[in-house]
């Protein structure tokens, strides 16, 4: 596992200081942030893996933002009739084979994505709406 930026189990990131680390990738993170404006968020620090921040509809995680440098990860369960849906997508065929390929865990299909230029961020932004339309 890469070495995450933010460690330091006292201090969990601010916008500034993740503005800072993503560069870039800094103004995808805007545009997640006003696409699930409408879900919670939460912060929480793990030894292991440094501060991620859960964004949830109160009860069940739409996904986990990873804090990485120069770039963050979406990471998400994927449930059963959601996976069948995404697959069926034309718009996510970039997601297609990891999709299918995922390991299945009690909570869903896992599936993580790294956005690091304005195509990832494409298919993140696809996902995470088509994800938020399917909860809805």
């Amino acid at each position: 596992m890469e070495e995450r930026p933010f460690t330091d189990p006292k201090s969990a990131p601010t916008l500034d200081a993740l503005h800072e680390t993503l560069g870039p990738a800094a103004a995808f993170l805007d545009e997640l942030l006003v696409q699930t404006a409408d879900f919670r968020r939460a912060w929480s620090h793990s030894k292991r893996g440094g501060w991620l921040d859960k964004v949830h509809d109160g009860k069940k995680a739409l996904f986990y933002l990873i804090p990485l440098h120069g770039s963050f990860r979406s990471s998400m369960a994927v449930r059963d009739a959601e996976r069948d849906t995404l697959l069926g997508e034309p718009a996510l065929a970039a997601l297609h084979d990891r999709l299918a390929e995922a390991k299945r865990y009690s909570e869903g299909w896992a599936l993580a994505v790294d956005v690091t230029d304005a195509a990832s961020w494409a298919v993140v932004r696809a996902l995470v709406g088509r994800l938020i339309a399917l909860r809805r």
